[in-house]
Parts: structure tokens; sequence; C-alpha cells
């Protein structure tokens, strides 16, 4: 990712694009990814209007938080893949739902994710739910690793006390880590 949506980009930056939206970011110059299955700003162009379909940028006053991974096997590949799959906030570990990955994105590089041997974090379509949203990938195939499985897989680790490994620290803005629910 860059530091700012003015920036020319030098990497294939995703979006999170609704399918009532399509046509407006193809207009933009954004492209399709089939294997993906998700929409695109090739390099060499500038975020600025593709801001509404990006990773969310937290502002400085979001609390940095520790954030804990949970190795997985790919269910497709089989190969061993790193999950970002929690945020810790006062001591407790909070499941990233794909709108804390979407904040994570902003701040974590697949370049960053992969010296933890985590796969990029991106929209992604997911049959099951017949949509796109942010979620975990196998680092060697990409495969949608899903909020689901994960969140059970994670659960499960709690109740047996396994110790989460700390792979990066980010900005999220509690309002966003917490369901509304949660805050009332």
């Amino acid at each position: 990712m860059t530091g700012g949506s003015s920036d020319v980009i030098s990497e294939k930056t995703y979006l999170d694009v609704p399918f009532a939206d399509k046509d407006q970011v193809k207009a933009l110059g954004a492209r399709w990814d089939p294997q993906a299955r998700a929409w695109y700003v090739p390099p060499g162009r500038k975020l600025e209007a593709f801001g509404h379909w990006l990773a969310l940028w937290p502002d400085e006053t979001a609390p940095q938080l520790r954030v804990a991974g949970l190795p997985q096997r790919c269910w497709k590949c089989g190969e061993p893949t790193m999950t970002v799959v929690a945020c810790e906030e006062e001591g407790q570990l909070i499941f990233a739902r794909d709108d804390v990955l979407q904040v994570i994105a902003s701040q974590l590089t697949e370049e960053d994710l992969a010296k933890v041997g985590a796969g990029p974090l991106r929209p992604r379509y997911s049959r099951t739910t017949g949509s796109s949203y942010w979620s975990n990938g196998c680092i060697a195939c990409d495969a949608l690793l899903g909020e689901f499985p994960l969140r059970e897989d994670f659960v499960e680790c709690l109740h047996g006390e396994v110790e989460f490994p700390i792979i990066a620290v980010a900005r999220v803005p509690l309002d966003v880590l917490y369901l509304e629910d949660d805050l009332a």
C-alpha cells in the first residue's frame, strides 16, 4: 500500500467494490482480476479517485494494537499459512472481522505479511456468502480463508488456551474493532 491517496502506486491495489459500483470503478481505470474475482487499481495510477473503495486509513488518534496471527493449513492447497485473526486491546484478543481486516490492510503491505508467513489481506469473492469481503488469503495459492471457519478456530484456540503469535502492530479505531452492540 502507499502512504496516501494522492500518491502514484507501484503495486496492484485491490478495491472493495459492490457490484452496483463496478461500472463506476471501471470508468475510473480500475481493472478486473478474474482469478481474484476483485477489482484493482493498476500500478502507475493515483488512488485519489478510488478512496471510497480502498482499505480504511485510521487517523493518528486510533490506538496501536498488537495484531495476532493463527497458523492454518489452506483448505485448497494444504500448505501452511498464517492468518490475521485478532487484535489485542487491553490484554483481550478481539476477533478481526472483515472491517478490521480492511483497516489493517491499509497499514501492512503484502511484503510485511509474507515475512510472517501470511497471505495478502484484500477483498475476495465467497461463493458461500455470494459477495466479496475483506479476507485472509493463503500465502501459497491465495485461496480465501473464510471468516466463519477462522472465527470457529479462533474461539476453539481461545478456550484451549493456545498462544497466538503477535505478527504486527496496527492502528485500529475501537469503533471498528468492536461491534456497535459491544460498545453500548
